[in-house]
């Protein structure tokens, strides 16, 4: 384990707030659990810098400026701002100028780290310089969850993060780095994929159809969608396949081809890393009786 590096100044008013919380044991199986929690006022000798703590941290600043220093560049922090860290990563910030007023969260749990990629994915940063307009108000509530020493608080406090990281993730995704305007055709390569589904598709072929360089449609599908193209292809394979193999009784290496698969082995890798059993365990635990089939099936399948 990596040595954790911290140093700070406090430099912050008396009536500042700094709340530290240690959770139970189903919060940390079950739930987002909030760490540390704060609203400071900050005088211009105010900083931290660290590395490796195993925290996730948002920080939105209410008055003054701040300026955030990282590894991959340095963001100035106006009123209105957000930034979402992993600390694990070195990073500094500190007041820019005469004061800062913060509301702060540091917190973590199983899907931080899926939320944190997905904001910088669509963010292409760690700042927003417009947060959305309730991100104040859900830190506040989280502040003042935390406060509360009823172990029930820590559900309304993972109710509050999923929440928070919720428009955080929503805003990045429209992010004036990311234009939906701009992004649209995405939303066409998207349907152009499912056309197509059981051809070989390959990101050439995908930038060539929509006139984008390789780069330009990997970067934007990847900001639009979540995921890159090539990954979105394989999800999409992987849910035919299960349609193919609960209502029908056509063969595995039937199916791999349907769904666009020419080696029979690469679908069975394919489709038991996506969903941790083979064709043929996932036929033999969904397979449904008769008369239970469903009136439609992928990709204009017959009745049998």
């Amino acid at each position: 384990m990596k040595r954790l590096y911290e140093a700070y100044r406090r430099a912050w008013s008396e009536d500042s707030q700094w709340l530290l919380l240690t959770p139970s044991a189903f919060a940390r199986e079950s739930l987002y659990y909030v760490q540390e929690a704060g609203h400071f006022w900050a005088d211009g000798g105010y900083y931290t810098s660290r590395e490796n703590l195993d925290s996730f941290l948002l920080v939105c600043t209410l008055g003054g400026r701040g300026r955030l220093t990282t590894a991959e560049g340095e963001w100035e922090l106006p009123p209105g701002s957000v930034f979402f860290l992993d600390c694990s990563r070195r990073h500094d910030y500190r007041t820019d100028g005469g004061h800062w007023e913060l509301l702060w969260a540091h917190f973590s749990g199983s899907g931080s780290r899926g939320y944190f990629n997905r904001f910088l994915s669509g963010n292409g940063g760690p700042v927003l310089e417009e947060a959305p307009p309730e991100t104040a108000a859900l830190l506040r509530a989280l502040l003042e969850q935390s406060a509360d020493p009823d172990r029930s608080a820590e559900l309304l406090r993972s109710l509050t993060l999923t929440r928070l990281l919720t428009v955080l993730v929503l805003r990045a995704g429209t992010n004036e780095q990311a234009d939906p305007a701009r992004l649209g055709y995405v939303d066409e390569a998207a349907e152009y994929i499912e056309r197509h589904l059981s051809e070989r598709l390959t990101l050439e072929r995908l930038a060539a159809a929509f006139a984008r360089s390789r780069y330009t449609l990997l970067r934007d599908f990847r900001r639009r969608m979540g995921v890159t193209p090539g990954e979105y292809i394989i999800g999409r394979r992987v849910d035919a396949a299960k349609e193919f193999l609960k209502y029908t009784d056509r063969s595995v290496r039937e199916i791999a081809w349907q769904v666009g698969v020419e080696n029979e082995s690469h679908f069975i890798r394919l489709f038991s890393a996506r969903t941790g059993q083979t064709p043929g365990a996932y036929r033999a635990r969904w397979r449904v009786g008769e008369g239970e089939r469903p009136a439609g099936l992928p990709h204009g399948a017959p009745e049998e």
